[in-house]
């Protein structure tokens, strides 16, 4: 059985299609496609994407979507049968070696050297124990003498005040997907169509991986983004704070 990107190529082929009439058609950078008709899946930043790019290469050719994931399916399961396999070869490499060991006539006190270097190594990892510095009582007084207090004048500038909730609004102009990771530990993932939005509140940042740059709008902290690129190209950990906010926000 053919595996999933040979067959794709094929059936693109028997179309008379080339890379960029698929690419153009769906939306998706021609490396991509050229990935999967390569079976290199691991080159696709996030299984999420990975599917919808191949959804829509089905779909483009005209192709059932359930025979399609069949052999992404099958596929899959080879992968891990084989790494299965290679972690098997190697626990039987090591018992080999251990056996080999034991029925060699090795002296007593050979046994003694991998012990030895074992301690060294642990030895030599252990963090060192540190001098604590210590402080002139000028150097004290210093730094614990309070500082007196000023009271504001006219000339006093006032920082500007910075949101203490950070928010996101992402509407879909084209299908895409994107991933977001929130304050860097929550994860959302969405695959959007036309006229699709989603809302996200933080409080540090977000970090978005985006499938389509050319077809979604953001909103961050109710500012618009500036374009982040054309229809297909994918934006990988673009982070969104108040830090950054100048520079990726178009000045109205």
């Amino acid at each position: 059985m053919e595996s999933l990107g040979e067959y794709l190529r094929r059936q693109r082929e028997l179309k008379g299609l080339s890379l960029r009439d698929i690419s153009d058609k769906i939306k998706v950078g021609i490396s991509y496609l050229r990935y999967i008709e390569e079976n290199q899946f691991d080159r696709i930043p996030g299984e999420i994407f990975l599917k919808g790019f191949i959804r829509l290469y089905a779909k483009a050719l005209g192709l059932q979507e359930k025979e399609i994931f069949e052999r992404y399916s099958l596929l899959s399961e080879k992968k891990d049968r084989e790494e299965e396999i290679a972690q098997e070869n190697k626990k039987e490499g090591h018992y080999r070696f251990i056996s080999w060991l034991r029925h060699r006539k090795l002296p007593s006190w050979a046994w003694a050297v991998p012990i030895l270097l074992i301690v060294i190594i642990l030895f030599q990892g252990l963090p060192k124990k540190r001098e604590r510095p210590t402080l002139s009582s000028r150097e004290v007084n210093k730094i614990t003498k309070p500082a007196s207090p000023t009271s504001p004048t006219s000339s006093t500038i006032l920082p500007t005040e910075i949101p203490q909730e950070l928010t996101l609004s992402i509407e879909a102009v084209e299908e895409t997907w994107i991933k977001i990771l929130i304050d860097g530990d929550e994860v959302r993932e969405a695959l959007l169509n036309v006229g699709d939005s989603i809302n996200f509140n933080a409080r540090k940042n977000f970090s978005l991986t985006i499938g389509n740059a050319g077809g979604i709008k953001i909103e961050f902290n109710g500012k618009e983004l500036k374009t982040l690129g054309p229809s297909g190209k994918v934006i990988k950990d673009l982070i969104l704070s108040n830090e950054n906010q100048a520079k990726i926000i178009d000045k109205q």
